[in-house]
């Protein structure tokens, strides 16, 4: 195969992959699941493994051997279930050239391997829950699409053909960053204003349902962690059905399940403990405050630094509140971020009395 016929192989590969819109199944039956969803992604794992065979023969990788058999041992890195997009993520940034090529291609084979086992072995003891299914499903559809992104881009960039590969491959820094914004627009709805009645809670519920709607068609869905979608489809599903009428309309019933919207939105922000998006606003948060100490209180804050603000959307509501304000000036910034950049700041032990100190 030449480079090109591999970018297309690469982007066709992507296409159909991304094309089985995981999210569909997600409201299924689990034998729609095993008919459907898992044997279409087995055929697409199964695929990628010959074109990953294919581009490490035609760099001339050594030691190339067949891919193994679904029945084959697991890599001890693929249990890490953020482990394999970061490595791609630290192979992206740090090299470059044919080595770049080759190296994805070995870890996206061995990965491919433990993914086709796992889904081979699903389908063969039909499993019985559903969620299960859709958790080892978006795990083998992200991490091929992961994968096979950043081979086409590190061959279109060594090969210097066009490149078709940026809309599919996001660093999980970046996507972390585009669900927590997903999730503050949620958290803002959802929290917003007072804590309702027995009078109010119903419309408070049909605005919730259309929060769950607008958030389960974002974009930024599919980067979602599975644990978050089984909880907010149980809620979605609890919020239309009280809207229909299933515990006729009762008031207490609809207080308690906003007690749990608001308790499960709350958790949400858990997402700001994820080890890239910290490393992000820990980097960011001091470059800001910087800035913003250096410069007049009353002056206009740069595009840059407004830039940088702007990718801490959805970490605090009073920065998001501020970011939402027409022509901000420095001033204004500044005690919200010196608050958030307070837990990045290491604290010096004292030092004793008459210990030297340099």
């Amino acid at each position: 195969m030449t480079p090109l016929q591999i970018a297309k192989a690469c982007e066709d590969l992507l296409d159909r992959t991304r094309s089985l819109n995981i999210r569909d199944y997600e409201t299924c039956e689990i034998g729609q699941l095993l008919q459907e969803l898992a044997p279409r992604l087995l055929e697409l794992v199964s695929e990628s493994l010959l074109l990953l065979h294919a581009i490490l023969v035609n760099y001339q990788a050594t030691n190339v051997q067949p891919a193994q058999s679904a029945e084959a041992g697991a890599p001890e890195s693929a249990k890490d279930l953020g482990s394999f997009g970061r490595s791609i993520d630290e192979m992206m940034e740090h090299q470059r050239s044919r080595d770049l090529i080759v190296d994805l291609t070995a870890m996206a084979r061995m990965e491919m391997q433990q993914q086709k086992r796992d889904l081979s072995n699903l389908i063969a003891r039909r499993d019985s829950d559903n969620w299960r299914l859709i958790w080892i499903c978006s795990i083998a559809s992200g991490r091929l699409v992961k994968a096979v992104a950043a081979i086409g881009l590190a061959l279109c960039q060594h090969e210097n053909i066009p490149n078709q590969f940026d809309q599919h491959y996001l660093s999980e820094r970046h996507q972390g960053l585009s669900v927590r914004k997903a999730y503050g627009k949620f958290r803002h709805i959802i929290l917003g204003g007072p804590e309702p009645d027995e009078f109010d809670v119903q419309n408070r519920l049909q605005t919730a349902a259309g929060a769950f709607a607008k958030l389960v068609g974002h974009s930024v869905y599919e980067y979602t962690r599975v644990t978050d979608r089984i909880q907010f489809r149980k809620l979605q599903w609890q919020t239309i059905s009280w809207l229909r009428g299933k515990d006729g309309f009762n008031a207490q019933a609809g207080l308690k399940l906003w007690q749990d919207l608001m308790a499960f939105t709350q958790l949400l922000s858990g997402i700001n403990n994820r080890a890239e998006i910290r490393e992000h606003d820990r980097t960011v948060l001091d470059q800001i405050h910087k800035v913003l100490y250096a410069g007049d209180a009353a002056g206009r804050v740069p595009e840059v630094t407004m830039a940088m603000l702007r990718s801490l959307e959805g970490l605090d509501d009073e920065l998001d509140k501020l970011l939402s304000q027409p022509s901000p000036t420095i001033g204004l910034f500044r005690e919200t971020i010196s608050r958030l950049i307070e837990p990045f700041v290491e604290k010096k032990p004292p030092t004793l009395e008459g210990e030297d100190s340099f």
